[in-house]
């Protein structure tokens, strides 16, 4: 029940910031384990790596994420 001094466009503001406010918590949470890298591509290897990660539809830093694993299981099998 609402006060009949709320409007319906402050209600509705209400309601979206608290939905941006919980995406944002929700976000951060996910991030918990995660690292902050920055570093410098060349723009061949950036557009590289956005095909691949274009044609595997993940987030190029999904797709950086998932060369490195890849690599490193390649490495430590052949050791």
């Amino acid at each position: 029940v609402t006060c009949p001094l709320t409007s319906p466009d402050d209600i509705k503001n209400f309601r979206n910031s608290f939905n941006k406010a919980k995406a944002q918590r929700k976000y951060k949470k996910m991030q918990e384990d995660k690292v902050n890298v920055q570093f410098f591509l060349d723009a061949e290897t950036r557009a590289q790596l956005k095909e691949l990660s274009r044609v595997r539809r993940l987030s190029t830093g999904e797709m950086l994420h998932d060369l490195i694993v890849e690599e490193y299981k390649r490495y430590r099998h052949s050791r």
